[in-house]
């Protein structure tokens, strides 16, 4: 990474060549290229006009490969990500890859949140991946627009590793999360699409290679069902929604889906 986090633009380019000659150079060979970029432009050039002809010309303020809004935040070594275009808010935990030591760091089509543990983001996810939430979301954004802005639509109690209900939510996200990512590798591997799974395990994924026969694909399917509604009904009660309300709730979602 050459965006220096805390200053949100590149490293200073002599410093970047003098401690990452190779680098450096790899990057340079498309400047060209990167100076053009719209973000760049907007975010790292200034307008400057030439006081005798009068003509304008954009000056760069910072290095060539400066990235727009790459803050210390993305660093953070465990989020909750969700896709911006989707048919569904779909929210999944990713932390760090112990086997090379890196945070990974979500693609800019993804959203995310940084948080401070594992088990932080495994609350939200499930809190997120609830049919409650997913109605809230579904009910006024759109599926191109599935932005950050739902935090400012669904209320989602702060994480209180003392709270009950909290707890039970961190256990059924990494149950769920366990099938799923069983259950999404599998597909990959038969060529079925899933793209509607509503967790997925980062960490567990790379680290399955069976195939799942049929019986065990649906058996494994019918323990996420369960999951899944068990998730719903401990979500619901962060709100006080009744089951009556929850399932007028699961009703609406179920209506979206057709």
């Amino acid at each position: 990474m050459v965006q220096d986090p805390a200053q949100r633009e590149g490293y200073d380019e002599d410093w970047l060549e003098e401690h990452y000659e190779n680098t450096y150079r790899y990057i340079k060979q498309f400047k060209s290229l990167l100076i053009t970029r719209a973000g760049y432009r907007k975010y790292f050039c200034k307008v400057i006009k030439d006081p005798k002809t009068g003509e304008k010309k954009l000056v760069p303020e910072a290095p060539f490969y400066s990235m727009y809004n790459i803050a210390e935040s993305i660093f953070t070594p465990h989020k909750v990500v969700w896709r911006e275009q989707a048919s569904f808010l779909t929210a999944a935990v990713v932390g760090s890859d112990e086997r090379l030591g890196k945070v990974v760091i979500p693609d800019h089509k993804l959203m995310y949140v940084p948080l401070a543990s594992q088990q932080e983001a495994d609350y939200l996810c499930a809190v997120l991946n609830s049919s409650t939430a997913q109605l809230i979301a579904k009910s006024y954004s759109i599926e191109t627009s599935t932005s950050t802005h739902i935090l400012q639509n669904i209320a989602v109690p702060k994480f209180d590793r003392s709270n009950e209900i909290h707890g039970q939510l961190v256990d059924l996200s990494r149950q769920a999360q366990t099938l799923a990512g069983t259950l999404a590798e599998s597909a990959d591997q038969s060529g079925v699409d899933a793209e509607e799974m509503l967790f997925a395990d980062q960490e567990q994924h790379g680290k399955r290679a069976k195939r799942l026969t049929e019986a065990a694909r649906v058996k494994m399917e019918k323990e996420l069902d369960v999951v899944q509604k068990a998730v719903d009904s401990a979500a619901a009660s962060l709100w006080d929604i009744t089951k009556s309300e929850l399932d007028a709730i699961n009703t609406a979602l179920a209506e979206f889906s057709q």
